[in-house]
């Protein structure tokens, strides 16, 4: 008996034990991150995910942003976690290869840009900026240029940038009707983000607090069952 407690009964009480306290810390962090976010969308929170342990690996992993990415600065939330500048979003990095922004630019909403009910820039918006910018990775879903003089409706978006043809703030506007537009996007320098996500810490402190119980119940539920 004591033999099959060694060989069997533990490494099973284990991976139960680490698999229930990871899961455990996931749902401290989603709890968490409500708390510190406005609103948090069902994408961030179910950025936290849990490799789980196995027999032949116990070893229970609680990561940012799926099972392919266990490393904090590929996480969209890096910013969040660690401070500092963000990495370039998609729409950022598509018109970079139009050669609209620079490099080192990036986009920042404006308060004239509508929101969503959790406070981000709907993705239609997005795609129709990409689409008027000629920056749309679809080449078919770019907009057809040539303005009213070439006989086809002008973009609901436009790019200017300060100092050519008189511009005097680059960004990327939204035309409102009757010749006026507001600015949707500001080109700004990277964001520099605060910590805010205590991720390290809320994992932490649930595995201080709850892997002894899960470790005792786990054995006892097992020696239960000879």
């Amino acid at each position: 008996m004591l033999g099959r407690i060694g060989q069997d009964i533990i490494p099973r009480a284990t991976e139960r034990a680490l698999n229930n306290t990871a899961f455990t810390a996931r749902a401290d962090l989603q709890t968490h991150m409500r708390a510190v976010f406005d609103r948090p969308t069902a994408f961030t929170l179910n950025a936290p995910f849990v490799e789980r342990a196995r027999r032949n690996n116990l070893t229970a992993t609680v990561t940012l942003q799926g099972k392919f990415i266990n490393d904090i600065e590929k996480s969209f939330l890096a910013p969040q976690v660690r401070g500092g500048a963000r990495r370039p979003k998609r729409m950022e990095q598509l018109l970079r290869s139009r050669v609209l922004l620079g490099p080192d630019e990036f986009l920042v909403p404006s308060k004239f840009q509508p929101l969503d009910s959790f406070g981000n820039v709907p993705r239609s918006a997005i795609q129709k900026i990409l689409a008027n910018l000629q920056a749309h990775f679809d080449p078919h879903q770019r907009t057809p240029t040539g303005g009213a003089r070439g006989g086809k409706k002008k973009g609901e978006y436009f790019f200017t940038r300060a100092g050519i043809r008189g511009a005097r703030l680059t960004a990327v506007w939204r035309r409102t009707g009757a010749g006026n537009a507001v600015p949707a996007f500001v080109v700004t320098r990277a964001p520099k983000y605060r910590k805010r996500l205590a991720f390290e810490a809320t994992v932490n402190r649930t595995v201080v607090e709850k892997w002894p119980r899960e470790f005792e119940r786990a054995i006892s539920y097992e020696i239960s069952r000879l």
